[in-house]
């Protein structure tokens, strides 16, 4: 799902997205010219691999998120990191967002648990 940076004022601009078994629920809103905020809640359920024995387990996600969208080159103020993605062709692409968040989130180890006793 894309959306163009020019339809997003500073009223809230509510979206939903599913894919599978994820859903992506927020909405954005205009900063600035150049900058829109998103804030979502990711959650679904998501089958994944224990990290120390293998099993398939299920994970249920309920997460937060919050990002600032960039309109192309995004330069922090005095090198602070943030939490900003940049886009490059006037479009917020929310399925490349909730893949990304997604991966962030798989990023970490999960234990079944059987593996989180021991």
């Amino acid at each position: 799902m894309k959306i163009l940076f020019s339809k997003i004022s500073k009223v809230n601009y509510p979206f939903k997205l599913d894919l599978d078994n994820m859903s992506l629920v927020g909405f954005l809103k205009r900063e600035n010219e150049q900058i829109v905020n998103l804030e979502a809640k990711m959650s679904g359920t998501f089958m994944y691999l224990c990290a120390k024995c293998g099993c398939e387990l299920e994970l249920n996600i309920d997460e937060d998120i919050k990002l600032s969208l960039s309109d192309g080159v995004y330069k922090d103020i005095d090198n602070q990191l943030s939490d900003t993605m940049e886009f490059f062709n006037a479009e917020i692409d929310l399925l490349e967002i909730l893949e990304s968040e997604l991966n962030l989130y798989l990023s970490d180890n999960f234990y079944c648990l059987n593996c989180e006793k021991e």
